[in-house]
């Protein structure tokens, strides 16, 4: 049985016509031109390929945590910063986060015409300054409470020192939630530094957000010996139990 097929007259043209270069001269000049523009050295691909290097290789770093850390093959950096994010966070109410962008861009505004200098390493050191280090829990032992201190994480250490921030700036006197977070930043800040060498009876009484941290932190002292301590942790470290 015989097999019939029709082939077009534009077909067979392209069959009789010859195959044409994948690259015309005129691509392969831009090619060598551009390749030039790079450098006078040789082309980047007549060097021989790196040698692979296993990322399981890396030396450890030391950490805190339990098993060894290995450092990024790259440093990466955020796409904003994670400080501001926190804190644009907190600020934010009813998922109005453009709102809160706003507030922490006019704080840092307002903390750079305060002071005249960089707002963003004021604002880092006054969340510093202001964040605790413990906290105090309750619980019943027998027929009483008692009040052990914990040790706080960076995070947590963060979120109570914003948050101290944000609660002595509305109650500060103002129109704008901005300035007043602005200038009670600074004026933590200030305090801190003129408080440093002063001990004892010359020791100033703090308010506000160095006060509540100053109140937390005379409360787990008084509390301190509810610190939970593992024997078996004490021997190969400091044995202070955290959350």
């Amino acid at each position: 049985m015989a097999l019939r097929c029709s082939i077009g007259r534009s077909s067979l043209a392209r069959l009789g016509s010859p195959l044409r270069s994948i690259g015309s001269l005129s691509d392969q000049a831009t090619a060598q031109q551009a390749f030039g523009a790079l450098g006078a050295g040789p082309s980047v691909f007549d060097a021989p390929p790196p040698p692979e290097k296993d990322f399981m290789d890396l030396p450890p770093i030391g950490t805190y945590r339990r098993g060894p850390r290995y450092e990024p093959l790259i440093n990466v950096p955020p796409p904003e910063d994670p400080l501001l994010y926190f804190l644009t966070s907190m600020l934010m109410r009813h998922g109005e986060r453009a709102k809160a962008r706003r507030i922490v861009s006019k704080t840092l505004l307002y903390i750079f015409t305060f002071t005249r200098s960089p707002p963003l390493p004021i604002l880092r050191e006054a969340v510093l300054l202001a964040s605790p280090a413990v906290r105090t829990s309750s619980f019943t032992h027998g027929a009483k409470q008692v009040q052990i201190p914990f040790a706080l994480t960076e995070k947590q250490r963060t979120h109570y020192g914003i948050e101290w921030l944000i609660k002595a700036a509305n109650a500060r006197t103002g129109q704008r939630l901005a300035e007043r977070l602005a200038r009670e930043m600074v004026d933590v800040v200030q305090r801190t530094a003129a408080a440093r060498g002063l001990q004892g009876a010359n020791a100033p009484k703090f308010t506000g957000t160095l006060g509540k941290k100053a109140e937390v932190h005379t409360f787990a002292m008084v509390n301190r010996g509810g610190v939970r301590i593992d024997p078996a942790a004490a021997r190969g470290g400091d044995g202070i139990t955290t959350t």
